[in-house]
């Protein structure tokens, strides 16, 4: 997959360039580690990725396929900015959420990304890693984020990765 990172303001080219780094040192490895750990790959060919204050001050993985994406440029935790929102990406590109749904009382997309994203940080830099990306997230202001991988973390990996493919092999009756 290719990321386009790029800024429409001059200030943040220093970041623009940390994030571009990350993403040529890290891509391979992060798109292998969702593969493995999902089971799926990602689809986007293409992704564009803007990096400036935030949309609304915060990151976005963009609300549809084909939106962009935007990082703000201070983040501390690059990689793990990464991995959540391409998580967001991969959960829209296969429709898991609408598949969760169906089958789960889900209200909330971090329900279905928390079925796989400790394991994938797991996988790529080991446990100590995936659990401070836990403690960052679950920390922050929306009590969704820690209601999410308090239940998620519940569950052991093989209980994870079972209602994770449950998810997955949901047939909806609309097209996709």
């Amino acid at each position: 997959m290719l990321i386009n990172i790029y800024t429409d303001d001059k200030k943040y080219e220093m970041h623009r360039k940390e994030y571009e780094i990350v993403w040529q040192l890290e891509g391979n490895n992060i798109c292998s580690s969702f593969e493995k750990i999902i089971g799926l790959p990602f689809t986007e060919k293409e992704i564009k990725l803007l990096i400036n204050a935030g949309k609304d001050n915060s990151n976005s993985a963009g609300d549809s396929l084909n939106d962009i994406m935007n990082f703000r440029y201070n983040n501390r935790c690059k990689i793990g900015t990464f991995l959540h929102e391409l998580s967001h990406r991969i959960v829209m590109e296969h429709n898991l959420l609408k598949k969760a749904q169906s089958i789960y009382d889900i209200t909330d997309i971090h329900e279905v990304i928390d079925l796989f994203l400790y394991d994938v940080i797991e996988n790529l830099y080991g446990t100590e890693a995936a659990n401070m990306r836990v403690d960052y997230e679950s920390n922050f202001e929306e009590e969704v984020y820690k209601n999410s991988w308090d239940s998620s973390l519940k569950l052991s990996f093989s209980e994870r990765q079972e209602k994770l493919n449950k998810i997955i092999k949901v047939k909806l009756n609309e097209k996709e």
